[in-house]
Parts: structure tokens; C-alpha cells; sequence
């Protein structure tokens, strides 16, 4: 992992974001919102997971975003690599006309300190 760990309320903190964007197939929302539901517990219950979110976008109901924070990406690899998760993965990727894409990112930053 790059770059020095965040130092957030005096705590040596590393974080990292798991954001997964899709377009689901035109009427499959409902489904697919379903089977996030469905794996959600599978996921929670992992070493180092604090919570993931199921957004959808405003302006088109068929564009969804899940957003996840880690301990470290270590435990989020292991996590995705269980059989629950790949069925999970399988799931979702057989709804999506785009997608899923994934991306990991560390937290480089916070405002949680700063007073104003």
C-alpha cells in the first residue's frame, strides 16, 4: 500500500474505500437490489469490514453505486475471495448491462479533525 498511514484523532488509521458502480438491466433493479440485500450479511460478518452502502443514482434508477470502507485490503481481498462473495459477484455481474466496475482506494485524507 502506498503512501504513510493517516493519523486520525491521534490513532494511526489506514482505511480503504471499495466502490463497485453498475448499470443494471432496464427492470432488474428491484432484483438486484434484492440480492445485495441477500449477501449483505455474508460480507458484514468479515474481519476488518465497517460498512458498505447501496446508492442509487438520482438521475438514472438504473446506475447503482456500493460503497464500502476496510481495514485494509488485505481483509477485503480475502473477503471477496470466500465462495459467498464470488456467488455474490456472479449475481450482481449477471443483472449489469455496464459493469461492475471496481476500484480500491486508500484514504489519503480526512476532515474528521478539523475544527471550524
Amino acid at each position: 500500500m502506498a503512501g504513510a498511514p493517516l493519523r486520525v484523532s491521534g490513532t494511526v488509521r489506514i482505511l480503504i474505500a471499495f466502490v463497485v458502480q453498475a448499470q443494471i438491466v432496464e427492470g432488474k433493479e428491484a432484483e438486484w437490489e434484492a440480492s445485495w440485500r441477500r449477501n449483505a450479511p455474508g460480507m458484514k460478518n468479515n474481519p476488518g469490514h465497517h460498512f458498505r452502502h447501496l446508492m442509487r443514482s438520482t438521475e438514472d434508477p438504473s446506475r447503482y453505486l456500493i460503497y464500502g470502507l476496510w481495514d485494509s485490503e488485505e481483509q477485503l481481498r480475502t473477503a471477496l475471495a470466500k465462495d459467498g462473495a464470488k456467488k455474490g459477484i456472479a449475481d450482481f455481474t449477471a443483472l449489469t448491462v455496464d459493469g461492475p466496475h471496481r476500484v480500491v482506494y486508500e484514504m489519503v485524507a480526512t476532515d474528521e479533525d478539523i475544527e471550524v
